[in-house]
């Protein structure tokens, strides 16, 4: 969880409004959790400051995974070349490893099948992991990535990892757009404010 509902109750909550398509709904429930908050269909509440720092993205955007090949000594992917296309992930979180904090990645079956497929045929090659077409990482292929396992690190912040996994697990259909946001009290779901 980014930020525990009751290390931040006293700052109040808001009520964000968003623009999208409901099939959002559980995925945006999903990530108002992890923001320490609730969703009710498309409208999350979330404590106050969460929105302020990193919340808004979560909130609204995609967090589709792909892999792409690389097509330029800069870095360049083609994002609409993807070798891999909303990566399925069943598992996404973040852990403390050897050389500091890493994202866990465990992909559905669907994908850790094309990934061992796609990375045998790029031996020596550059393998771009891509969130919603920017790159995340672009490690050259040593040997075929199999069983569906990844880990991402160096050069991201622990909060940076986090908001990564949690768009990740839950992606969302689409964009969603932030239409009102509103002062409320910090109710848990199905409760009353006095």
């Amino acid at each position: 969880m980014l930020a525990p509902l009751g290390a931040v109750a006293e700052e109040g909550c808001l009520r964000v409004a968003l623009a999208g398509a409901e099939a959002a709904a559980p995925a945006l429930a999903a990530r108002a959790e992890a923001l320490g908050g609730h969703a009710e269909g498309l409208v999350a509440v979330v404590p106050d400051g969460v929105v302020r720092d990193a919340g808004a993205e979560l909130l609204t955007r995609p967090g589709h995974l792909s892999f792409h090949a690389m097509i330029g000594r800069n870095g360049e992917i083609d994002p609409e070349g993807a070798l891999i296309r909303d990566a399925g992930v069943r598992a996404a979180e973040v852990r403390s490893g050897a050389g500091g904090t890493e994202l866990y990645l465990a992909l559905d079956e669907a994908a850790s099948e094309r990934l061992a497929r796609v990375t045998a045929d790029l031996l020596g090659g550059t393998v771009a992991m891509a969130l919603d077409g920017e790159v995340v990482v672009a490690p050259r292929v040593l040997e075929p990535i199999t069983g569906g396992e990844l880990v991402i690190s160096g050069g991201f912040t622990g909060a940076e990892l986090e908001r990564m996994a949690v768009m990740m697990a839950a992606p969302l259909p689409g964009p969603l757009v932030i239409e009102t946001v509103e002062r409320t009290g910090c109710t848990a779901p199905g409760a009353t404010e006095n």
